[in-house]
């Protein structure tokens, strides 16, 4: 089997996240080395953003979310990577580091570059209507990270990565229910 090669510079928060990657891509990454980002680690990462390019690939979890999204914060234009928590966990630890190479492989087939100057056409009303926010909408949001390459997220943060990659309430009721309706 030969090396898959990433052209992107991958941020991960550790070296175990790390060698992990590297052990089955051929890739350069950026540490972030925990959740407090360093001007220094950022200014790493903005030297990538345009040539050749950053994937933002970190864990699944609270501090892996609050990495993305300062990262997001200074460079919109990122793309990013998303690993199912179930698939990234041991029965002590969540991380890059614990998934094996197909699901690693999966993650980075199905990067997703967000669009943050859309405009908003769904609503939190619609999230609940659709069954995305609320009570017992958890395991519908789950399902739906598996459609969209969004990672799993509250409501809130759906409702932000489904605006960005420009879904609407047609399209995300078809893509739920197989509906194809103007609502």
């Amino acid at each position: 089997m030969s090396v898959r090669k990433i052209k992107e510079v991958i941020v991960v928060e550790g070296r175990h996240d790390q060698a992990t990657l590297q052990a089955y891509f051929d890739c350069q990454c950026i540490l972030t080395n925990g959740s407090h980002l360093g001007e220094s680690v950022l200014q790493q990462i903005g030297c990538y953003v345009d040539s050749p390019g950053v994937i933002v690939f970190t864990d699944p979890d609270s501090v892996g979310e609050k990495i993305r999204k300062t990262i997001m914060a200074r460079y919109p234009q990122v793309k990013h990577a998303y690993i199912e928590k179930s698939k990234a966990k041991t029965s002590k630890k969540v991380g890059v580091e614990h998934a094996n190479y197909h699901d690693l492989q999966e993650a980075l087939d199905h990067v997703v570059t967000y669009d943050t100057a859309s405009q908003a056409t769904l609503t939190l009303a619609d999230l609940v209507e659709l069954g995305l926010a609320g009570d017992n909408s958890a395991d519908k949001r789950l399902a739906l990270s598996r459609l969209y390459p969004i990672g799993q997220c509250n409501s809130k943060t759906l409702l932000k990565r489904l605006t960005y990659l420009n879904i609407d309430k047609s399209q995300l009721r078809k893509d739920l229910y197989g509906e194809d309706c103007n609502l």
